[in-house]
């Protein structure tokens, strides 16, 4: 089968990787999709320069090139928890303006509960739970979003009248339906008045996570709040200093693996916002593009209320047609430099790793029970 704007030459040897050339009937000036076909085959250059060999075997397009390259590397370096624990799927695309590099989300995302984890290290040493979650927590900057307890913070807020107390709750409420702010006595009267017109008030919401407010990213300066601040260095002589069962020593190597990638990846070049949105994909939004998805659902315990909020927030995605399913991207356009390409590849490969250690820490919490 032949290309009608790209023919492959004859192979010199078996196997070997000859990059498409024009056709000898195509007129000298390039066309879009001749350019499209030598960006990628540019990509796929580079990514072998950077230690991605190029597939073995005859092809009958560039696209079918990159994607074996990409699969092959996939699957020769990445542990099979990235298959089992994350959602997600890799794709290489160019349009008119721009080679793109993107994961789209998946649906049937794994639910974990963090709580029997966090809890079992802060017992050992605290501190040392937390910092197992602050990691899981920063992978969201890093093009990993992840569906937890701070979605049931920020979505119950516009419900809750942005009160994190009952005491609160009955305050705003009053003063939004009578102007005027209650009688101190008379709050404890109204929260039981409230609560039967209310789904959930504030307290049902902390009770998710047993009190722990910075779980929801609402404010703690409650004593009890003040978590002891762990770095790297710190976990690290916490897994020297004590003994963990075997299962806990591996989350905290794996949250330690996955904090120094998070830290080298100091541009954070698959981090995406509305704006940079290839326009091509973004006419059809009525304002700039929301993403829609996660990689997995990191539940405290209970999961009925968390979900029930991802739900919200993707429905209201979708009916305001800013819905748009991925979790990361990185581009460049298409007159870009071989640099440009190179630093491309290599920006994938990177992201690949850190998908790969954020796979076995995800590994180290148990299934909720849902799932």
């Amino acid at each position: 089968m032949k290309n009608s704007l790209l023919e492959r030459p004859r192979l010199t040897s078996p196997g070997r990787f000859v990059l498409p050339q024009i056709a000898t009937d195509i007129p000298a000036r390039l066309g879009k999709e001749s350019v499209k076909h030598q960006v990628l085959a540019k990509f796929a250059l580079a990514a072998e320069a950077i230690g991605l060999p190029l597939p073995g075997g005859d092809f009958v397009s560039i696209e079918e090139v990159v994607h074996q390259q990409w699969g092959n590397y996939y699957n020769a370096t990445m542990a099979p928890e990235s298959n089992q624990f994350l959602a997600g799927n890799l794709e290489i695309v160019v349009s008119n303006k721009r080679l793109e590099a993107r994961i789209a989300s998946s649906p049937n995302l794994v639910i974990v509960q963090a709580k029997p984890v966090i809890t079992a290290l802060e017992l050992k040493m605290p501190g040392l739970g937390w910092y197992v979650m602050d990691v899981l927590g920063r992978a969201a900057g890093h093009g990993m979003n992840v569906y937890d307890c701070h979605l049931v913070g920020y979505q119950s807020q516009s419900y809750l009248f942005e009160a994190e107390s009952d005491e609160e709750f009955a305050k705003n409420l009053f003063n939004e339906e009578h102007g005027s702010d209650p009688k101190a006595e008379d709050i404890p009267m109204l929260i039981e008045a409230y609560r039967d017109d209310y789904a959930y008030l504030p307290s049902d919401v902390l009770r998710q996570v047993d009190g722990h407010k910075h779980l929801l990213g609402w404010t703690d300066s409650s004593e009890a709040g003040r978590r002891r601040a762990f770095v790297s260095k710190h976990a690290e002589a916490a897994l020297a200093g004590i003994a963990l069962d075997p299962g806990f020593a591996k989350c905290v190597q794996a949250a330690i693996a996955l904090d120094k990638l998070f830290k080298k990846d100091k541009a954070r070049a698959f981090n995406w916002s509305g704006e940079e949105v290839d326009p091509e994909d973004g006419e059809g939004f009525s304002d700039y593009p929301e993403q829609v998805g996660a990689v997995c659902i990191v539940a405290w315990e209970e999961t009925d209320m968390l979900l029930e909020m991802i739900e919200h927030s993707e429905r209201g995605a979708y009916e305001n047609g800013t819905a748009y399913e991925y979790q990361a991207m990185a581009w460049v356009p298409l007159d870009a430099s071989s640099k440009e390409i190179k630093k491309l590849a290599r920006d994938l490969r990177a992201y690949l790793e850190r998908w790969n250690a954020m796979a076995l820490l995800v590994s180290c919490f148990p299934f909720a029970e849902e799932q």
